[in-house]
């Protein structure tokens, strides 16, 4: 099995009305770090069925500044889970690019694009998407068919197997909704 962990941005300052610029705000930088610290704890327990612990090897982020920080703040946090971890910036994880009842097939290619991208992860079984609602939410809903609305800084885990890739939505993953950090799986 392999992981995709959906991460909403932290809270941030509101300023103005564009995506840059936008810093977290001290409240958001304390509840990202208290996140980040309780997903570390999990990740450093969560085993695999084969048994192998969770390795991230990749961030994607959305091209916004309060993506950059809180993704900056779960990589100083993951740093054991995510030794060498690629900070990749993709652009449809925009805010921008978003149209949830419009253009669905690129947002369908995304979700493609990300379980494939896992699916044949050497290094690592996992990847963390630090994004926007109510994009994450309906990556979650594709992938899942369960509707996720994840809170500021909250993370939701998705597993993927290869197995359940559904060919009749163009590959798109059919994947499991685990746990989220508000509901944390039990040991």
């Amino acid at each position: 099995m392999k992981y995709l962990l959906l991460a909403r941005h932290g809270r941030h300052e509101s300023v103005g009305s564009t995506f840059s610029g936008r810093k977290l705000s001290p409240e958001g930088e304390r509840e990202t770090v208290e996140v980040a610290n309780r997903l570390r704890s999990v990740l450093q327990e969560l085993r695999d069925p084969s048994g192998s612990a969770v390795r991230i090897e990749a961030i994607w982020r959305a091209d916004t500044s309060e993506t950059l920080a809180t993704s900056k703040v779960f990589q100083n946090a993951l740093r054991d889970v995510i030794p060498r971890a690629r900070l990749c910036v993709i652009d449809e994880l925009g805010p921008q690019c978003f149209e949830p009842y419009r253009n669905t097939k690129s947002h369908e290619a995304l979700c493609e694009r990300l379980s494939k991208t896992v699916l044949s992860q050497v290094a690592g079984n996992a990847i963390l998407v630090v994004g926007h609602q109510p994009l994450l939410g309906w990556m979650a809903h594709v992938l899942t068919g369960k509707s996720i609305a994840l809170g500021h800084s909250e993370v939701a885990c998705v597993g993927i197997e290869e197995s359940r890739l559904r060919k009749d939505v163009g590959g798109v993953c059919c994947g499991s909704y685990l746990w989220t950090t508000r509901r944390l799986p039990r040991n």
